[in-house]
């Protein structure tokens, strides 16, 4: 319902940047608007239109809030950067998704 309802509002594009599938979050920053109570994957988000390109890199290194899971932090920031390279084509394999579709 909210992308049918983005979609027919949208004059020119609609922009989403979200996890690839579901990725449990539960509420910070006393706003509980932030707990994930649902996800999409590439494959679906194609099905509706979207252009993808997968973002912050290879989602095994990454964890809730999209954090690095691996000590030293550092190091693993610099790794999921790395891979970022990679992803961005192949954005099944990436943590989160930017997804695009054009309204014209």
């Amino acid at each position: 319902k909210l992308l049918d309802a983005m979609e027919s509002i949208a004059k020119k594009r609609v922009i989403i940047h979200t996890p690839n599938g579901f990725q449990p979050q539960k509420e910070f920053d006393n706003n509980p608007g932030q707990v994930h109570l649902s996800g999409w994957t590439p494959k679906e988000m194609k099905g509706r239109g979207y252009k993808i390109i997968g973002t912050s890199g290879w989602k095994p290194l990454r964890g809730e809030l999209a954090g690095v899971r691996f000590w030293p932090e550092y190091f693993w920031i610099f790794i999921s950067d790395i891979t970022q390279l990679l992803v961005r084509k192949f954005p099944q394999q990436s943590y989160t998704m930017l997804c695009v579709k054009d309204n014209l």
